[in-house]
């Protein structure tokens, strides 16, 4: 499921930009923005979860967990 999030870019500090989404202010780094965005500017951001990477690292820490069993002995 994804989550959809309308940011407001309320200003510029140094390397970081103040979003507003409702009444909850967060701090993203700056280079993380659209480059001609500025202050003023309302943004989308989409939020889901990645089943395939989610997939492959229970993959890997399950062979990492059977090679260390299989070290115990």
């Amino acid at each position: 499921m994804t989550k959809l999030l309308n940011l407001y870019l309320d200003r510029f500090e140094g390397n970081f930009a103040v979003l507003l989404i409702d009444q909850t202010q967060i701090s993203l780094p700056r280079k993380l923005l659209p480059e001609e965005a500025s202050p003023g500017d309302f943004l989308s951001l989409d939020i889901s979860i990645d089943e395939n990477k989610k997939r492959m690292a229970a993959s890997e820490l399950a062979r990492l967990k059977k090679h260390l069993k299989g070290n115990e002995g």
